[in-house]
C-alpha cells in the first residue's frame, strides 16, 4: 500500500481482523500519540485494538498482511 505524503487520517482506526504491516519506505505519525513509524517498523494490531488517528510526513510504502485467526481443532 502506498500513502501519499500529507495525507489524514482523521479518525482512531479499528478492525476485527489482525493487521501485521512492515514500513519499506515513508513515516507516517500518530496524531494522537506523537509516535512516529518509519522505515524498517513492524507493527502488529489485534482485534479490537485502536490505533491512528494519522498523519502522513514522506510517502509510505507499506506490506501489509491482514487475516483472522482458525479456530484450533479439538
Amino acid at each position: 500500500m502506498r500513502i501519499e505524503k500529507g495525507v489524514v487520517i482523521p479518525d482512531v482506526v479499528v478492525h476485527d481482523f489482525y493487521e501485521e504491516a512492515y514500513y519499506l519506505e515513508g513515516e507516517i505519525q500518530n496524531t494522537k500519540t506523537g509516535e512516529k513509524i518509519t522505515a524498517g517498523k513492524y507493527v502488529f494490531h489485534e482485534p479490537g485494538e485502536e490505533h491512528g488517528p494519522f498523519k502522513v510526513l514522506k510517502t509510505c510504502l507499506i506490506l501489509e498482511f491482514r487475516y483472522y485467526k482458525q479456530p484450533s481443532n479439538p
